[in-house]
């Protein structure tokens, strides 16, 4: 038996902010749970965009996943995964993820360095997660081709999270989830 915990919210909260250019401090409400969400439209150049799904596309690193969801992705995912098959496959691709950037702008990079910059006026520290030096990966781009209006079905994320081989990871530290 699941007990779902929380507090009621200012509708103001159930607010999703729009712009063209990213707004670090509307980001940070979002991480803190004062905003629903960020929709930054052409923030990232379209010709950008275009190199990027030309690198995903013509890449001999992309793999196609093989369990119940079908994509074709580069990187890795901890779905399944022991934490040392995770972040050995991290180690692995990290290079491979770099690819994708070849001959354009690593928006990635700059809004990750941004954040950081933005975070650390604050006081906080922001890195990868690791464990016992080893990075995380710090993303993965997936492509979905079926037809839906989701990029992911709809699932249950908590299913993840009572998993064995997920020991070690700190989200399994958490008492209580949300």
């Amino acid at each position: 038996m699941y007990t779902l915990t929380g507090s009621e919210c200012d509708k103001n909260m159930f607010h999703f902010y729009e712009a063209r250019e990213i707004d670090f401090n509307k980001v940070f409400k979002v991480l803190n749970g004062e905003l629903a969400g960020n929709i930054y439209r052409s923030a990232i150049p379209s010709y950008v965009c275009k190199k990027i799904e030309e690198n995903f596309w013509n890449s001999p690193f992309r793999r196609n996943r093989s369990d119940e969801v079908s994509a074709l992705y580069l990187g890795t995912f901890h779905y399944n995964k022991n934490l040392d098959e995770y972040l050995q496959e991290a180690g692995q691709y990290r290079d491979k993820l770099e690819s994708l950037f070849e001959g354009t702008n690593h928006f990635f990079n700059d809004f990750i360095n941004g954040f950081k910059t933005f975070l650390k006026g604050k006081g906080i520290n922001f890195r990868l997660a690791e464990h016992f030096g080893r990075q995380a990966s710090p993303f993965r781009m997936s492509a979905f081709p079926q037809e839906s209006p989701f990029a992911v079905k709809p699932h249950d994320d908590l299913l993840n999270l009572k998993i064995r081989n997920k020991r070690g990871l700190k989200y399994k530290m958490l008492k209580n989830l949300i």
